[in-house]
This record gives structure tokens, C-alpha cells and sequence, in this order.
């Protein structure tokens, strides 16, 4: 849910209360920042050459707020790849935020405390993975172009690989993203084309046409599926179906900016970290 915690504003999950010990988890809005528009005005963008300054001052709020280890913030440059890192004590000064890097990856692990795994979006699915029994979180970047990479089950299966998780001990959660009553194409190849990717799942669960030409298409419909095939429990996949273009007064939209022809956008921040 939206709430405010010490005077700002962010999407919290209740479901992860009784791990309140162990895991801090928050995803920023685009309120109470120091950002000028267009990126008015929590903007918190690790690619953001133009913002940079104002992104620095903003992350320092939202960690003083929330109670983040701001020193040890890590990001990754986010590409739309399937490319996962696992975050440790040895490489963890190879990717912090404040270093600007260009280490190209789309998901963070780690089973260190103290290491705030943040991930940028403005519409893309953020998903984190927690391991309730092994202690070990994951920040996942999946815009489509990840989501048709399965980078979400690529993660998993590094998790398992590394530090044994099991899919049975695994809470996930989505951050607000774009929901398919905003995610549409006039490119009808495209929309069911997306067939090829998930052969099991009837196309018509989640694309379909509008009356006025647009195909939408649910992502977070078809990740939830696998996520289920995979073994994580229904009750353990969190999503509050939390539509980013249809909330630009909360959150920063991408889709939206593009639609009014606005010349450029900013980013939120999920944000997971060990305690």
C-alpha cells in the first residue's frame, strides 16, 4: 500500500511485517524531493547524467527517512538484459550508487546485511525475491523486454544455485507498475506475438483489443503464472496491481511522459536491504 512513513511517501508491503527484523523494504514515490521538471521531484535515477546532483540529494533523503545504510547503496546499470549479479562483501565497491558505474545488470542478490539493493523504474516491474529461511533478498528489473528473458526465474535459479533456496521459502513482491489497462500497443504482431513466450497460458488471459485499436497486454499476469509454476506459494506473490500511468500525481510514468510529449522522465527506487 501508498502510505507515508516519517513524512514520506512510498509503497510499503504489510506482508513483509513479521520479517520487520530482518528486511527493510520500501519503493519510493515521485514525492517530496528536491528534483526540477521534468523530474519534479523525488527523482532517483543511477543513468541520469542531467539529474544527477539533485538524484544524490534525493537518495540521501529517502535513506535519513527510511532508515537505508546510505554508504553502502548499490545500483546497476539497467539494460533490459538477463544479466544477475550477486552482490557480496569483496564486489560490493564495484557498484555503489554514488560511484556511477556502468556494470550492466538487471538484478541484484545478496545475503549480506547492510547492502541496500536499489533498483530504478518508471512503469517496469520491480521485483524482489525474499528467502524467509536462508536470509538471502533479490531486486529484479523486468520491463517486458526482461520479463520475455524470464530474468525473474533466471534469479530464482541463481538463488537456488548459490545458497540453496527453495521456491517454497521464497516471498515475492511487485513494486506499482504499469498494469495492462496502460500497457498497449497499435502493434497487434507484437501484443500476441508475445504467445511464443508463454506456449502454456491461453494468449487471450492476458492480451487482448480494445474497441479503439489498442492491444494491452498484463504482464505482471503472465510473471505471477511462472512464478507459480515454479513453486512459490499463491500467498507468498504480493502485487497490488498499482498502476504507474494511471497515478502520475504519485508516481513518475514513463508511458505517461511519452504520451504528453514531455522531454524526459524520472525514476523511482525499489529499495531492499538485509538488517
Amino acid at each position: 500500500m501508498v502510505t507515508e512513513v516519517n513524512n514520506i511517501k512510498v509503497y510499503k508491503c504489510d506482508r513483509l511485517d513479521s520479517y520487520k527484523d530482518k528486511i527493510k523494504y520500501y519503493v519510493t514515490t515521485r514525492l517530496g524531493g528536491v528534483s526540477k521538471y521534468p523530474y519534479e521531484s523525488l527523482n532517483i535515477s543511477f543513468k541520469n547524467i542531467e539529474d544527477r546532483g539533485n538524484s544524490e540529494k534525493n537518495l540521501d533523503i529517502v535513506c535519513s527517512k527510511l532508515g537505508f545504510t546510505r554508504g553502502n547503496v548499490v545500483a546497476v546499470f539497467e539494460d533490459h538484459t538477463d544479466k544477475i549479479i550477486t552482490i557480496t562483501e569483496d564486489n560490493v565497491k564495484d557498484f555503489l550508487f554514488s560511484s556511477h558505474h556502468n556494470n550492466v545488470y538487471d538484478a541484484m542478490i545478496t545475503n549480506v546485511k547492510n547492502i541496500p539493493l536499489l533498483i530504478t523504474i518508471a512503469d517496469c516491474n520491480a521485483i524482489i525475491m525474499y528467502d524467509t529461511k536462508n536470509n538471502v533478498i533479490a531486486n529484479i528489473h523486468s520491463g517486458w523486454k526482461g520479463t520475455i528473458q524470464k530474468i525473474y526465474l533466471k534469479t530464482l535459479e541463481k538463488m537456488k544455485k548459490e545458497f540453496k533456496t527453495s521456491p517454497e521459502d521464497i516471498i515475492c513482491v511487485f513494486s506499482p507498475s504499469i498494469q495492462k489497462c496502460c500497457w498497449k500497443t497499435k502493434d497487434k504482431k507484437l501484443a500476441w506475438g508475445f504467445e511464443k513466450y508463454w506456449p502454456n497460458i491461453d494468449i487471450k488471459e492476458y492480451v487482448y483489443e480494445d474497441s479503439e485499436g489498442w492491444n494491452h497486454v498484463d504482464f505482471p499476469y503472465v510473471i505471477t503464472k511462472d512464478l507459480l509454476d515454479v513453486g512459490i506459494k499463491e500467498e507468498n506473490i504480493i502485487n497490488e496491481n498499482i498502476c504507474t500511468c494511471c497515478n502520475v500525481d504519485v508516481f513518475f510514468s514513463y508511458r505517461k511522459k511519452t504520451e504528453l510529449n514531455e522531454p524526459a522522465y524520472g525514476t523511482q527506487a525499489s529499495i531492499v536491504e538485509l538488517i
